[in-house]
């Protein structure tokens, strides 16, 4: 059985509706985009800053798989004709998602847990997309926890049992399921006096 065959019977926990953390090793995460991009056609790939969008960038584009990297906040009606032409491959940051959403793609992969849960909501409005993947590294487990306490608290899914990939896949593909979403965490805009 291949290293790519193994991956993919590996299983992913649901914080969401749309949402799943997959604690992955560092070394492995090109290997799990270039399968994602695969199977799910087209993805947005969502760095925390920009030094790190284009080094993932780069090792994708090393690896075979063409890559649009969207970093530059002036650049929107670029990324928005690139879009239009159907990339398979967006790499990106999430202070351009947040700035320049929302983007339409069937799957977001965030290489890194976000700082908070509202920094989180934020990109999922940001991003729509079916599917929704964190991977969580040995460095982000802390954080990831805490994230899922506060993901799971305000919504109905409960303890859900981890998922296959193969089926959080399957979802990207079908017209009738809704994007991902976060319950009860909507923006503040102050009150006024």
């Amino acid at each position: 059985m291949a290293l790519a065959d193994t991956e993919l019977k590996m299983t992913l926990q649901k914080v969401h509706p749309g949402g799943y953390f997959w604690n992955v090793a560092r070394g492995d995460r090109d290997q799990l985009v270039l399968r994602l991009a695969t199977e799910a056609k087209q993805l947005v790939v969502i760095a925390h800053s920009t030094a790190a969008a284009k080094h993932f960038a780069q090792r994708l584009t090393l690896s075979g798989l063409p890559v649009f990297v969207a970093v530059d906040p002036s650049r929107k009606e670029l990324v928005k004709a690139e879009l239009s032409k159907r990339t398979n491959t967006v790499v990106t940051t999430s202070e351009y998602v947040l700035k320049h959403g929302p983007i339409e793609m069937p799957l977001a992969i965030h290489l890194r847990a976000a700082q908070t849960a509202r920094v989180y909501a934020r990109m999922v409005e940001a991003v729509l997309a079916k599917v929704h993947i964190t991977f969580i590294t040995a460095e982000d487990l802390t954080r990831a926890a805490s994230l899922v306490a506060q993901l799971r608290s305000g919504g109905k899914d409960g303890d859900v049992p981890d998922i296959s990939l193969e089926d959080v896949i399957d979802l990207t593909d079908g017209a009738a399921s809704e994007n991902a979403a976060v319950a009860n965490f909507r923006r503040r805009f102050p009150l006024r006096p």
